[in-house]
C-alpha cells in the first residue's frame, strides 16, 4: 500500500507541476563498465551444500563469485542501483548456483505461489545455461525470495514471432532450490542435478551460462552478469562462459512417472412425465491408468514410452471465444510427455502441433542431443485424431478415428547462429487415407545483424472415406463456411477418396539494429497444402509482408520508452492471383516509470473480399493498458472498437469488445486471478444485434503450507450457458514429487419444456 500511495503521489505532482520530478523518475547517468562475454573458471565444492537459503555452508566457501552485474534493462548497461552477487560450484551430482540479492526486504515483491507462475511481476533469479555453446536453445531456471521455481526452455526461433515470447515456459526440469529473506534482501540457492540436463558426452566442459536478477518496482529492472549489446540479434550469443567444469559421463537412468485418471458423466434426461421425470442421470464412474517410463542411456539421450501420457495434464484448458471466428482455435502444450525436445519441432510452418495427438493409448519417442546436432522422433498411437482442415477463407477442425502418428526431426547447426533442419510427419488412418509433411529449413546469419529464414514443405494427403466426417463436411459446404472444390475445381472439399500433393513456401529477411527493426516476409501456401499433424489454419495464400519499428529511450522523466511500429501487407489467392486482402497496422507502445504502466494503442484499416463480397473501409482501434502499482496487484485492461467482417453472417459489423485481468495477493501464500471478456457486433446496416456474451473465470490459490496447496477455478461460458468448476489439492511429497487430488464438474444450462400446472 505504501508503493501505491507513493506511486499515486508522484503522478499527482508530476501532473500538476510538470517542473518537479519525484527522484525515482530520474534516470542514473553514470554508465558501468560492463565485460562482454565474461569467462568464469570454476572449482569443485570442497564440501556439503544443503539447499536450505544458507550460504554459510563449506561448499560454497571455494566457489566461484560473480559480482560486477549490469542494468540492462530499462537502462542500458547502466550501474544497478542494488547490488547483486552470484556463486557457483558443482561436484558429481549438481550444479549450485547461489544469489545474493542485496535490497530492502520490505519493498520485495513475491508471494508462495504455484510453480511456473513467477512471470506476473515478482522478484526473482534466474540461471541461463546453454550446455552444447551454440547458441540454439538453453536451460532458463528462475527462483523468487520464497524459493519458488519457474523453468523454461529458451529456443532461437530465427524470427522471433512478435506475440509470442522465445520462452517455452510449459517446459518442466527436475532441480531443487530454496530462499531466505534477511534484513539485507534475500538468498537463493540452486542445486541442478546432471541427470535433468542435456550435454555433448565428454568429461570436461564448457558451457555458456549468464546470471539474472529481475527487480519490480516503478519500472521493470533487469541486471545480469554478461553484458548485451542491444544491436545484436542474438542475445544467447552474448552469454557467459563457464569453464573449468569436470563431470564424467553419467551412468544410465530409468524414470517412472504413474498417474491415475476417474471420471464420471451425467446427462438430464426424461420427458417430464411420471413414468420419466427430469433429472440428471450420472453413469457409472470409470478409471484409467496411465504410465510414463523414460530410459536416459546417457547424458544427450533420452527414450521414453507411455501409455495415455495426456492424462499427466491436471489443469483443464481455459476457455476461448471463437464466436465470429473461421479458423480453428489454438491451445499450448501442457503434457509433460511433449515437452522434451520441442524445441527441436519450432519452425516456421507448425508442421508438428502436439495437441493433434489427442488421446494417445500408446506413445514413444527418442530425443538425443549432439554437440551441434538435435535428433526428435515420436511415434504415438492415437484413440480420436483431431485434424485441421485448411482453405483459403478459414479452416475446419475435424475429430477423426484411430491412428498412427510418426514424426521425426533433424537439425544441424552449421557455422555461427545459423542451422539446416529436415522435418517429416505422417498419420495413416485405421478406417483408410493418410498425411504426409516433408519439409526443410533453414537459417542464415549473413551479418551480425542481418537474417535469412527459410522453410520449403510439401504435402501429400489421401482423403479418407469416412461417412461421418463426409456429412460434417457436406453440412459445413451448405452453411457456407468452406468451399464446394478447391484448385480451380480441381478437386472437390470434402473427403472422398482423392489423392493428391500440396506445397509452402516461407522466406523472411530479418534486421536489427540498437533501436530499429525491419523484417521482409513472404509465404506462399498452394491450395492443396494440409498438414494432418500440425496447426496451418490457412492455405491458397501469397502474403508479403513489412514490420518496421524504431524504439526511443528517454533518460529522464515519466516517459521512459516508446516504440512505433508499422506492420503492412498484402494476400493473393495462390491459384488464381486475386488480391485478397491489403492492411496496414499502426502501433505505438509507451512505458512509463511509475507503477510499471505499459499503453499501447493501434489502429488497423484494411480492404478484403470474403466470400466473394469485396469489403473496402475494414477500420479497427485496440488499446491495452496493463499496470503493476504495488505488489499485491496488477491490472490489465483491453478495448477492441471494429468495424469489421462478421464472418458468419456476412456482412460489416460494429464490434466492441472488453476485457481485463485483475490479480490479488492479499497475502504472500494467497492469490487471486479474476479475468472477464465481453464481445458484441450489430450490423452496421440494420443495428440487429449478432451476437454478444461473456467469459468470465476466476482462479484462487493459497498454500496452507510451503508442500500443500490447494486451487479452486470457477469459469462461466456465457456463449454456451456452461459452468466450469475445477477444485485441486495438491501436496509435494519432495521437490521431486507430488500428489494430486482434483476433481472437474461441468454444467450446461438447458431450457425444458414444463407443463401449465407445472410453470
Amino acid at each position: 500500500m505504501k508503493e501505491l500511495l507513493k506511486t499515486l503521489a508522484a503522478l499527482i505532482i508530476l501532473f500538476l507541476t510538470p517542473a518537479m520530478q519525484p527522484d525515482f523518475f530520474l534516470s542514473r547517468v553514470w554508465a558501468a563498465q560492463p565485460e562482454t562475454s565474461p569467462t568464469i573458471d570454476l572449482t569443485r565444492a570442497g564440501g556439503d551444500i544443503v539447499i536450505d537459503g544458507d550460504l554459510t555452508d563449506p561448499g560454497w566457501q571455494q566457489s566461484a563469485r560473480v559480482a560486477e552485474f549490469v542494468e540492462c534493462m530499462p537502462g542500458d548497461m547502466l550501474q544497478p542501483a542494488v547490488e547483486t552477487e552470484a556463486a557457483i560450484t558443482y561436484n558429481d551430482d549438481y550444479l549450485y548456483v547461489a544469489f545474493i540479492s542485496h535490497d530492502d526486504p520490505a519493498g520485495i515483491r513475491a508471494t508462495r505461489c504455484e510453480r511456473d507462475m513467477l512471470e506476473d511481476h515478482q522478484d526473482m533469479v534466474q540461471v541461463f545455461i546453454d550446455t552444447y555453446g551454440n547458441s540454439e536453445w538453453g536451460y532458463v531456471l528462475c527462483v523468487n525470495p520464497y524459493g519458488v521455481q519457474m523453468d523454461a526452455l529458451y529456443s532461437v526461433r530465427g524470427e522471433v514471432d512478435r506475440n509470442q515470447s522465445e520462452l517455452d515456459v510449459s517446459y518442466d526440469l527436475v532441480w531443487q532450490s530454496a530462499a531466505t529473506i534477511t534484513e539485507n534482501g534475500y538468498q537463493v540457492e540452486m542445486a541442478i542435478p546432471f541427470e535433468s540436463l542435456r550435454f555433448p558426452s565428454t568429461s570436461k566442459h564448457s558451457w555458456r551460462m549468464d546470471f539474472a536478477r529481475h527487480r519490480y518496482r516503478e519500472s521493470h529492472y533487469k541486471y545480469v552478469w554478461a553484458a548485451y549489446d542491444r544491436g545484436e540479434p542474438c542475445q544467447i550469443c552474448q552469454w557467459g562462459r563457464v569453464t573449468g567444469l569436470v563431470h564424467e559421463p553419467q551412468s544410465a537412468a530409468i524414470q517412472i512417472i504413474p498417474a491415475l485418471l476417474g471420471t464420471q458423466s451425467g446427462n438430464l434426461e426424461g420427458d417430464g412425465t411420471t413414468e420419466s421425470p427430469y433429472g440428471l442421470y450420472n453413469d457409472d464412474p470409470s478409471g484409467e491408468a496411465s504410465v510414463l517410463a523414460r530410459y536416459i542411456p546417457s547424458s544427450n539421450v533420452t527414450i521414453e514410452a507411455a501409455v495415455n501420457p495426456d492424462f499427466s495434464q491436471i489443469e483443464a484448458d481455459a476457455d476461448q471465444i471463437d464466436v465470429n471466428s473461421h479458423t480453428a482455435l489454438f491451445y499450448p502444450e501442457q503434457r509433460p510427455f511433449f515437452q522434451e525436445g520441442a524445441d527441436l519441432f519450432q519452425t516456421p510452418f507448425q508442421i508438428f502441433y502436439s495437441r493433434s495427438i489427442n488421446d494417445p493409448e500408446l506413445a514413444a519417442r527418442l530425443t538425443a542431443r549432439m554437440s551441434r546436432s538435435g535428433v526428435a522422433v515420436i511415434s504415438a498411437r492415437d484413440e480420436h485424431s483431431p485434424f485441421i482442415l485448411p482453405f483459403e477463407e478459414g479452416s475446419a477442425c475435424l475429430l477423426g478415428g484411430k491412428s498412427l502418428s510418426n514424426i521425426v526431426r533433424l537439425k544441424q547447426t552449421v557455422g555461427a547462429n545459423s542451422h539446416l533442419g529436415v522435418l517429416v510427419s505422417d498419420r495413416r488412418y485405421d478406417e483408410g487415407g493418410s498425411g504426409t509433411v516433408i519439409a526443410a529449413d533453414g537459417k542464415v546469419q549473413l551479418s551480425p545483424n542481418v537474417q535469412l529464414n527459410w522453410q520449403l514443405a510439401g504435402s501429400h494427403t489421401e482423403e479418407p472415406t469416412d461417412p461421418l466426417l463426409e456429412q460434417h463436411l457436406d453440412d459445413l459446404v451448405e452453411a457456407g463456411r468452406i468451399p464446394r472444390s478447391i484448385d480451380n475445381d480441381s478437386y472437390s472439399s470434402t473427403f472422398d477418396g482423392e489423392s493428391y500433393w500440396g506445397y509452402a513456401a516461407h522466406i523472411a529477411l530479418n534486421q536489427r539494429w540498437r533501436h530499429a527493426r525491419i523484417d521482409l516476409t513472404y509465404e506462399e501456401l498452394g491450395p492443396t497444402y494440409r498438414s494432418d499433424l500440425g496447426y496451418q489454419t490457412y492455405n491458397n495464400i501469397r502474403d508479403g509482408a513489412v514490420w518496421a519499428s524504431y524504439t526511443f529511450e528517454f533518460e529522464r522523466g515519466l516517459l521512459q520508452e516508446i516504440m512505433p511500429w508499422i506492420y503492412a501487407g498484402n494476400i493473393w489467392n495462390s491459384d488464381r492471383g486475386q488480391q485478397k486482402d491489403r492492411y496496414i497496422f499502426a502501433t505505438l507502445r509507451s512505458k512509463l516509470r511509475a507503477a510499471q504502466i505499459t499503453l499501447i494503442t493501434q489502429v488497423a484499416r484494411s480492404a478484403e473480399t470474403f466470400h466473394g463480397t469485396y469489403y473496402g473501409n475494414i477500420l479497427g482501434f485496440n488499446g491495452v493498458l496493463t499496470m503493476a502499482p504495488a505488489g499485491f496487484l496488477q491490472l490489465r485492461f483491453d478495448v477492441n472498437l471494429h468495424r469489421c467482417i462478421a464472418r458468419l453472417y456476412y456482412v460489416t459489423d460494429k464490434r466492441q469488445y472488453y476485457s481485463t485481468r485483475i490479480t490479488l495477493r492479499p497475502t504472500d501464500r494467497t492469490s487471486l486471478e479474476m479475468s472477464y471478456q465481453y464481445r458484441q457486433a450489430r450490423n452496421r446496416d440494420t443495428d440487429e444485434m449478432l451476437y454478444k456474451g461473456f467469459l468470465a473465470r476466476a482462479k484462487l490459490n493459497h498454500r496452507l503450507t510451503d508442500r500443500l496447496a490447494v486451487r479452486l477455478v470457477l469459469q462461466r461460458n456465457d456463449f454456451y450457458g456452461t459452468w466450469d468448476v475445477q477444485p485441486l489439492l495438491t501436496y509435494q511429497v519432495n521437490p521431486f514429487s507430488e500428489l494430486y487430488l482434483g476433481s472437474s464438474y461441468a454444467y450446461e444450462e438447458l431450457s425444458c419444456p414444463v407443463s401449465d400446472s407445472e410453470s
